[in-house]
């Protein structure tokens, strides 16, 4: 890196105690450096970010579209994973403390603008769900808190991107009987359905498409 950058231990060049702190790999460390030998060679001077990534990755000179934020490990997304500590650019909320080992759920799938529209009920990072629907962070398609709240992907969330407990067997356990509720949460049961011809699957969500009206469909 150049112009007083550090190298990271993941190898992105940057400013502060996220590039130039524990493991930083060349550059003006403050950490300890794990031994690193100084490089000879210098990668391409950083600038402010001109380019827009459209491959869901990004750095030091690439943002992300939509108002996403592109995380410490280079990969464009929201969420607290994405804006939180070591955030590179876009409406960061972290500070950039150190890097802890990223996990698989934080780089196993670079995240991208959704453009394609879930035919059967499943969504993700490039799937949108339809008709105003929520893509939960379980990756199906419904609406109601179990969707939009706490992990939603995409759609009209209004959750923060935390975690829902795992749906246990006990939800599904009991024999189904005639529902007498209409669902008005995303959630369902033996004894309640879910509105607009949507499926409730086994885990007790309401949706459309194979992951909630295939195996285990109440």
């Amino acid at each position: 890196c150049v112009a007083d950058q550090c190298c990271s231990q993941w190898g992105w060049c940057g400013i502060g105690d996220t590039f130039c702190g524990t493991g930083c790999l060349n550059g003006p460390c403050s950490g300890n450096g794990g031994g690193n030998p100084q490089p000879t060679d210098t990668s391409a001077p950083p600038t402010n970010p001109t380019d827009v990534s459209t491959d869901g990755t990004c750095g030091s000179d690439k943002t992300c579209p939509d108002s996403q934020c592109c995380s410490q490990w280079g990969y464009c997304g929201v969420g607290d994973s994405f804006c939180g500590t070591g955030c590179q650019n876009g409406p960061c909320s972290g500070n950039g403390g150190g890097n802890p080992q990223p996990t698989n759920t934080d780089v196993s799938v670079p995240p991208t603008s959704p453009t394609d529209v879930s035919t059967d009920g499943t969504c993700g990072s490039n799937k949108t769900c339809p008709n105003s629907q929520c893509c939960s962070q379980w990756g199906y398609c419904g609406v109601g808190d179990g969707f939009c709240g706490t992990g939603c992907q995409n759609g009209p969330c209004s959750g923060n991107g935390g975690g829902i407990p795992q749906p246990t067997n006990t939800e599904v356990s009991v024999p189904p009987t005639s529902p007498t509720d209409v669902s008005t949460d995303g959630t369902c049961s033996p004894s309640k359905m879910c509105p607009d011809s949507q499926c409730c699957s086994q885990w007790g969500y309401c949706g459309v498409g194979d992951g909630f009206c295939g195996t285990g469909c109440q």
